[in-house]
């Protein structure tokens, strides 16, 4: 099986992220970048790069020209090898998104801190079917990657209207955010920003569906980050 991990380095400056990259590279798929391109620029994906793969999270989210003006800026000579916009933009500026970024494009659809109450104020809709119809519009503009939580590929609704729309349920790959290891959770204690209804373990997100899964502070704040990712994989193996 491919490397499914990938290592959240929010938080982290641009000389920690580089130090992390290079203790973890060949231990797992690469890592994400969001608020590090603010800091540091579009340039540390290409550093990173020498290290593993890179998905930019920058949720691009704008109208189809600005999509077409600002991401190719953002990604110019240095494209990562996945980009994520947020599905709620619209089937026309996924399209456009698909069709001028000079990478694969992952669509957002609910944000796994959100709950029940957040989607019915934002979406007038049950989390279950906003999820829903956020793939479905990002499954029609033939987007690469669908980012959700990995508790949403277990929601019937989805897998049978995504099964519905696409043929195949599985027919684009998913990356999950919030996984939290079962290891890491047995020695913490602490306050999640994560809706802890939304996360799961690593086994039971690839049980879901999920192709990717998305680990931050189980792996970036352990006394040493490569253990911590031969521990999620063992614990993948055993599931």
């Amino acid at each position: 099986m491919e490397n499914p991990i990938i290592v959240a380095l929010d938080g982290k400056s641009y000389d920690e992220s580089v130090e992390i990259a290079t203790l973890l590279r060949g231990h797992v798929w690469g890592f994400k970048v969001n608020d590090l391109l603010l800091d540091s620029g579009i340039a540390v994906i290409q550093e990173l790069q020498e290290h593993g793969c890179v998905m930019a999270d920058p949720k691009l989210h704008d109208i189809p020209n600005t999509i077409k003006n600002g991401g190719t800026r953002l990604v110019e000579g240095i494209a990562p090898d996945i980009i994520t916009v947020h599905a709620s933009g619209g089937y026309k500026m996924l399209e456009e998104a698909v069709h001028v970024l000079p990478t694969q494009i992952a669509a957002v659809t609910v944000l796994t801190s959100l709950n029940e109450e957040d989607c019915a104020e934002i979406y007038n809709s049950p989390l279950a079917v906003a999820v829903t119809r956020l793939a479905c519009v990002a499954a029609r503009a033939r987007v690469s990657y669908i980012v959700c939580s990995a508790a949403d590929l277990a929601l019937t609704v989805f897998q049978e209207r995504m099964a519905e729309f696409t043929g195949n349920a599985a027919l684009i790959p998913k990356i999950c955010p919030g996984i939290r290891p079962r290891w890491w959770q047995d020695q913490q204690h602490k306050q999640d920003d994560q809706n802890p209804v939304r996360t799961m373990t690593p086994v039971e997100a690839i049980q879901a569906g999920a192709k990717y899964i998305v680990i931050g502070r189980p792996i970036l704040n352990a006394p040493d980050p490569v253990e911590a990712a031969q521990r999620t994989l063992e614990e993948i193996a055993k599931g």
